[in-house]
């Protein structure tokens, strides 16, 4: 499951990079749970988001144009 998260303090350094006060950034539990154990004020949560399912994959019909 993932977090979508609004950053309360100056800066805080994630997988995503380093965002900064104010910020929206999605994350996951575990990750969440590792910055709270550090900073509890980190931030505040907007709410659950579920993971998207990954798209199906499509043949490509080859683009090769043959010589007669």
């Amino acid at each position: 499951m993932l977090k979508r998260l609004r950053v309360r303090r100056i800066k805080v350094i994630c997988s995503k990079g380093r965002i900064e006060r104010g910020d929206e950034v999605t994350l996951t539990n575990d990750e969440y749970n590792s910055i709270i154990a550090m900073s509890p004020d980190a931030f505040d949560v907007l709410g659950d988001v579920e993971p998207e399912a990954p798209k199906k994959l499509t043949r490509k019909k080859p683009n090769v144009k043959y010589a007669h």
